[in-house]
Formats: C-alpha cells, structure tokens, sequence
C-alpha cells in the first residue's frame, strides 16, 4: 500500500551530565550534551510532520555496568562519587528494565 505512511521514533536516552559538568568527565559530559541538542534540532526540523517523534528521556540514575564501573575509578571527581553515594544509599538507583 503506497499510501500508508511510515512512521519514525527517534529515542535518545539523556542524562544530568547532559547539563551540568563534572569533572574527569569531559567527553561524557560534551557526548550527552551534544545529544540533547541534536534531538532538539531534530524535533524543531520536524515539527510539522506527524511522522517524525522525538523523545529525550532523562530516566535518573540507572543501576547500569556503566555506573558500577565509574564508581570504582580511582579518579573520580568527588562530587560525582557523593551525588552517586547519596543516590545509592537512598535506594533511589532505577533498574534499567523498569525504565523500559
């Protein structure tokens, strides 16, 4: 049928290091924020065409190998290893799957 019309979901899982620096983090830091403007951009480019939905989904803090591995790294800005400790110890970490 040619004239069903295909549609397109563009998901971008974002972060806060999308919008605030830490340090020893730069290129996260600089990929997650690049990210969001991209998805921005792309959403303002499609705006009209009802076939085109972006979504930038910040989920929280997601108990991930990724987070478990940058707690254990020796250099690790102390700021982020307290946000990360706080987050941890309240129980406030969000499995993956229940994001999904």
């Amino acid at each position: 049928e040619k004239d069903k019309k295909r549609s397109l979901r563009i998901v971008n899982t974002s972060s806060l290091a999308a919008i605030e620096p830490f340090s020893t983090w730069s290129g996260y830091c600089t990929a997650k924020a690049a990210m969001d403007m991209f998805h921005k951009v792309v959403a303002v480019e499609n705006a009209n065409d009802t076939t085109v939905k972006c979504l930038n989904y910040a989920p929280g803090p997601m108990a991930t190998k990724l987070h478990s591995n940058m707690l254990s790294h020796v250099n690790l800005d102390e700021k982020i290893r307290d946000i990360h400790s706080k987050i941890i110890n309240n129980g406030e970490m969000i499995d993956p799957m229940d994001s999904a």
